[in-house]
């Protein structure tokens, strides 16, 4: 059958450890891209709190001009 996973998906209870992930990684972001201005949102069912998740921190990025992807990029891909 195409399409189909062959590994298995773990879900796991709410761990409030995530949060603290997502910030310590929302730091290293910034710190990368020299604190120029974009959005780092922590997404995904790891952001809401009591839901159970798939144990993947999702950070998404948003930029306000697609010029600073040439400068987000690079940092990004050094992490």
């Amino acid at each position: 059958m195409s399409g189909v996973i062959d590994e298995n998906i773990v879900v796991v209870d709410y761990n409030p450890k995530w949060r603290q992930l997502f910030e310590k990684e929302k730091h290293l972001i910034e710190f990368a891209i020299n604190k120029l201005k974009i959005w780092i949102e922590h997404i995904g069912s790891t952001a809401v709190e009591g839901l159970i998740a798939k144990p993947i921190v999702d950070i998404q990025l948003g930029i306000k001009d697609w010029r600073y992807l040439e400068i987000v990029k690079p940092a990004l891909i050094g992490l």
